[in-house]
């Protein structure tokens, strides 16, 4: 199968999703934006296909900024939101001030074990102190499922705000086809 015969498919794909109203979340590594910031063509080429359904689809995350002008991203109806994120000592202290605020003791083993796992975002380190004080500490480090939640926090808030734009941009009848969300600094 060709390229463009996989584009056309891949089209045909993200119309059927977007007619029930869904939407898909990509974790990019490279594939769809370079290290250099170059977006691939095809996936350039799917966005200006999709782009007359009038619906935001792509929620994509993504560790490079992407090198696209301000027309380009018109013209694809991309949109680019930069998250800034805290700095690990930041982000620690910050954890240490929320702990102490809802008055959450941990050991120094525990407390190295979650701010390990904070991606900086500070929602994220306000969620993990909530989850920590609701739930105990023993039950969130032993639990994969609430630790998931911890880990997976900047792209369930990802999911979050594309729903919240999705609501707002439909209500104003805006043809948008990609909205893109950058997380710098994250694994």
């Amino acid at each position: 199968m060709s390229q463009e015969e996989k584009v056309s498919l891949a089209v045909k794909v993200a119309k059927d999703i977007q007619n029930v109203n869904e939407f898909v979340m990509i974790r990019d590594s490279g594939c769809l934006v370079d290290s250099n910031g170059i977006v691939s063509s095809w996936f350039l080429s799917l966005l200006k296909l999709i782009d007359s359904v009038g619906k935001p689809f792509f929620l994509v995350t993504t560790n490079i900024w992407p090198k696209l002008n301000y027309l380009e991203r018109q013209n694809i109806g991309m949109h680019i939101i930069k998250v800034p994120i805290l700095e690990p000592k930041d982000r620690k202290y910050l954890f240490s001030r929320y702990l102490e605020i809802e008055k959450v003791k941990l050991t120094s083993d525990d407390f190295k074990f979650f701010s390990d796992i904070l991606t900086g975002y500070p929602g994220q380190v306000r969620f993990t102190v909530n989850l920590i004080r609701e739930n105990g500490v023993h039950r969130v480090k032993r639990n994969q499922e609430l630790l998931s939640y911890v880990r997976e926090f900047s792209a369930r808030r990802a999911q979050t705000l594309l729903i919240s734009y999705e609501t707002k941009r439909m209500s104003e009848k805006c043809s948008d086809g990609v909205l893109a969300r950058l997380e710098y600094g994250q694994d």
